[in-house]
């Protein structure tokens, strides 16, 4: 499986995040710098992919603030350097870490050999920084409440930013044992340049997209930390002038260090719509156009065609509502959703044998749907 530095690296950046409690009094600085980096390099025993390796320059406290310079993480072939890490309300906590009313990291970089990241401003509001050895039984949960402002991400061997993003917030506040998460990424930015000289930038020409894509992302779910049972309550991403897709659902993830874990995880729901905002009649007019027909006839012979490339399912019923959710959305494409609503939760390893052994059970199994237009 290959490893991604830029998802490791934004790892490393956010995973500094925590409970809240309001401390009385400043702590002692060196203290307090050293828990945040055994924080990141207590990560090491959860991370499957690459280990962390956290460092400071130096720690000094003035009043209730504690600011750590020269804060260094490296991982894998990138390197999270903040200037100044300024935890206000700074005080241990008893099984190790720390807790504060806030910690700022701002005028940040993330250098790798791939991509240069650098953000203007960055917040957490209430966080507590875990001790390694609570990291090593549950993983590093991004509690708290947090802010980064103004991102911008510049690939290797260019001088401007490809990608612009407006904030990065999240929100994780334990209670009673179950996480409730939400975030959203507003703004973001793609340009166009980011694509010259690929294989996206031909189809992206004949597509009729010149302008830079704007997109926003965000998520709200919850997750029993005992059971990893998760609701996924809603998670979207809108990219302007070519649709938006939604999802939600209920499923239970495998826990952690557990060696019957997907005896554990399972499917309780899932929906998945898509909203057209441009790129499906793009795609019908640019094929239409290489066929040497109107969208209508290219319409008329995909839909003509589809009872035959059905067929494979093997589920006659499921195919029928394929069919004609498939050609309704064809001919007017606003909306298609796509459901999983089994009478009970279906755990991961019996889809699998199904997937196995007779995948035209899948769509009863799961209670699977499929329509258009509603």
């Amino acid at each position: 499986m290959p490893v991604n530095p830029a998802r490791c690296a934004i790892r490393a950046l956010v995973v500094v995040t925590g409970l809240a409690t309001t401390p009385a009094f400043a702590a002692d600085p060196d203290a307090i710098a050293k828990a945040l980096v055994a924080a990141f390099n207590g990560t090491n025993s959860t991370s499957r992919v690459a280990a962390f390796e956290a460092s400071y320059a130096a720690a000094s406290a003035s009043g209730d603030d504690v600011t750590i310079s020269d804060f260094r993480v490296t991982v894998l072939s990138a390197t999270v350097t903040v200037p100044r890490v300024v935890v206000t309300g700074a005080a241990t906590r008893e099984k190790g870490g720390f807790t504060a009313r806030s910690m700022s990291f701002d005028g940040g970089t993330i250098s790798s050999s791939v991509f240069t990241a650098k953000w203007d401003a960055a917040d957490i509001e209430n966080p507590s920084i875990l001790s390694p050895e609570e990291i090593g039984q549950r993983g590093f949960q991004l509690e708290g409440k947090t802010k980064i402002e103004k991102i911008k991400i510049t690939p290797a061997g260019l001088d401007v930013p490809v990608v612009d993003i407006d904030a990065l917030t999240t929100t994780n506040l334990e209670t009673n044992g179950t996480i409730n998460s939400s975030g959203s990424i507003s703004g973001i930015k793609i340009r166009q340049v980011l694509f010259n000289g690929t294989p996206f930038a031909a189809t992206l020409s004949a597509l009729g997209y010149q302008s830079d894509f704007a997109i926003d992302v965000a998520g709200d779910a919850n997750l029993d930390l005992t059971t990893n049972a998760t609701t996924l309550r809603s998670f979207t991403i809108d990219i302007a002038g070519v649709g938006k897709l939604s999802m939600d659902g209920n499923y239970t993830l495998p826990v952690r260090n557990n060696s019957a874990a997907m005896d554990q995880a399972s499917l309780g729901s899932l929906h998945v719509r898509f909203d057209n905002t441009g790129i499906v009649e793009r795609v019908l007019d640019m094929q239409a156009r290489r066929a040497g027909i109107d969208r209508g006839k290219f319409v008329d012979q995909v839909s003509g065609a589809l009872p035959l490339a059905l067929s494979s399912l093997q589920n006659k019923a499921f195919e029928n509502k394929v069919f004609a959710a498939l050609k309704t959305f064809l001919g007017d494409p606003r909306s298609i959703s796509i459901s999983a609503s089994p009478k009970e939760p279906v755990r991961l390893d019996a889809i699998k044998a199904a997937a196995e052994s007779a995948p035209q059970t899948i769509p009863d199994l799961l209670g699977a749907d499929i329509t258009a237009n509603d």
